[in-house]
């Protein structure tokens, strides 16, 4: 993984002159800029196993780039992309003899800072393809630089935010985490910014009105408690009676027949 130091540093005084990247904000970018191409050139070598093509060209580049990048962050780094291939090509057309004499680097005829060369090199590292097409690595370029420019510019500002001069691996880290489309692409770099902040705010109404729901809940629920237990003593009471009048009927048949035996008796006695 070569260190692209001075590329993010000429990328950073285009946008936000007045700030100071951090060393290890630079580990922290460098990192961030090859896990995005790793993760491209994979994608890549998948949908040239399916297509059966030993040669890769940027449009390979740019499906597997509409598969990782969501929504606006594709449209806007695909624009940069296409961009900086047509600027490209129409320099490389305008060549005269007199002008091939003179020594001009790629990445400066396609308008970009980022070298297209180092991304070569390891593309014929990680790729699968026997063969490159020559706007692969410009193409790839414009995407990583316009990546790098979109990070830099919200750490950038959450550091001014913060009334600080250094853009601090933490700030990179709360940009990323804030943009959702940063966030998809990344979710599973661990980025060394610390612990995005999640804290609810307090409020005082909704906590009243979490304590009148549990007041009225327990209330409720007290009711209830009552209305259950009336209900059993009622069926307990309305079975006491009904035992109560049993045993006065039982009671009222034994004394009937104690009667009628007595009367019975009376009479033979008289007669």
């Amino acid at each position: 993984m070569e260190k692209l130091d001075s590329y993010i540093k000429k990328v950073q005084l285009q946008i936000h002159p007045s700030n100071l990247i951090r060393g290890d904000t630079y580990n922290m970018l460098n990192k961030i800029i090859w896990i995005v191409f790793e993760k491209i050139i994979t994608i890549s070598n998948k949908l040239l196993k399916m297509s059966k093509r030993a040669r890769i060209t940027s449009k390979e580049i740019q499906a597997s780039i509409k598969i990782l990048f969501p929504g606006e962050l594709f449209n806007c780094a695909d624009s940069e992309g296409t961009k900086a291939v047509k600027k490209y090509d129409k320099w490389k057309k305008s060549i005269t003899s007199d002008d091939s004499e003179q020594k001009v680097y790629r990445s400066h005829a396609a308008g970009l800072i980022f070298p297209i060369s180092k991304f070569e090199r390891s593309l014929e590292k990680l790729s699968i393809a026997n063969q490159l097409s020559s706007t692969v690595g410009i193409y790839i370029a414009a995407v990583l630089e316009y990546i790098t420019s979109e990070i830099i510019e919200l750490s950038g500002n959450c550091a001014n935010d913060n009334k600080c001069v250094k853009i601090k691996p933490r700030h990179a880290m709360l940009s990323i985490e804030n943009d959702e489309e940063l966030k998809k692409i990344l979710s599973d770099v661990l980025l060394n910014g610390g612990i995005a902040p999640n804290i609810n705010t307090y409020d005082p109404k909704s906590t009243k009105s979490n304590k009148s729901n549990k007041s009225n809940k327990s209330t409720s629920n007290k009711s209830t408690s009552n209305k259950s237990t009336s209900n059993k003593s009622k069926s307990v009471l309305s079975k006491t009676k009904l035992g109560k009048s049993n045993n006065n009927d039982d009671c009222s048949d034994d004394c009937s027949d104690d009667c009628s035996d007595d009367c019975n008796d009376d009479c033979s006695d008289n007669n």
